[in-house]
């Protein structure tokens, strides 16, 4: 854990009590789920508090769009899309949003979350997105491709071809390492991003050693 974790959880919580109407927070102890509304921007059904941890890190801070923005044109994926949090957000600004998540839960609470911000060019796809191929399959372009899959984003990047990583313009990924495997994969990832010109930044998580942000631009 970093020595700037205490500060960033302090942070944190004020940042929460500042956007959301945190009153309804205790409801959770009782309830399955409820309404947590964000301020000035949109309302979601949660099941516990780590989806309102969740909601404070992508929707008000932003976390995946600080190297890019999302533009009324873009094709966007969204990999491991859990409550719905990002689809939404990026639905707001693109064309169109191609979401995977597996889980039936979380899946069912983003069926609610995108009726209840009335999102319409949300396509939920409730499968494992097991393949980069897979994930392109009929898709000329991919202008912002979101991974937040506690791992799996090895799986899926495993023997990518040139042609399908050519078609993607941008990639916001968390990247695990959580055992040695993992480290020798995310430093194999990284190599293949580079060979194929992608231009990479790393961002490190602020409070776990074994997490890192990965932004991927592919070099014109």
């Amino acid at each position: 854990m970093h020595k700037t974790a205490a500060k960033y959880y302090l942070s944190s919580i004020l940042t929460t009590l500042n956007n959301f109407n945190w009153y309804g927070f205790p409801l959770l102890f009782i309830k399955k789920e409820i309404v947590i509304k964000i301020k000035n921007k949109s309302s979601f059904y949660v099941s516990n508090f780590m989806d309102i941890w969740t909601l404070k890190e992508v929707i008000v801070d932003d976390q995946y769009r600080t190297k890019k923005m999302i533009n009324k044109k873009d094709v966007v994926i969204d990999i491991g899309a859990a409550i719905g949090d990002f689809s939404i957000l990026a639905a707001q600004k693109a064309k169109k949003v191609i979401a995977y998540e597996c889980n039936a839960e979380r899946v069912r609470l983003m069926k609610k979350n995108l009726k209840i911000n009335k999102v319409i060019n949300v396509l939920l796809k409730d499968t494992k997105a097991k393949s980069l191929a897979q994930i392109l399959k009929g898709i000329e372009r991919c202008n912002f491709l979101k991974i937040d899959c506690e791992g799996c984003e090895y799986d899926i990047f495993n023997n990518a071809s040139a042609r399908d990583l050519d078609k993607i313009e941008f990639i916001a990924m968390e990247a695990h390492q959580f055992n040695q495997k993992m480290k020798k994969q995310y430093q194999d990832l990284l190599t293949v991003l580079k060979k194929h010109k992608f231009e990479i930044e790393i961002v490190p998580n602020q409070v776990h050693d074994y997490i890192c942000f990965v932004f991927a631009s592919k070099q014109k």
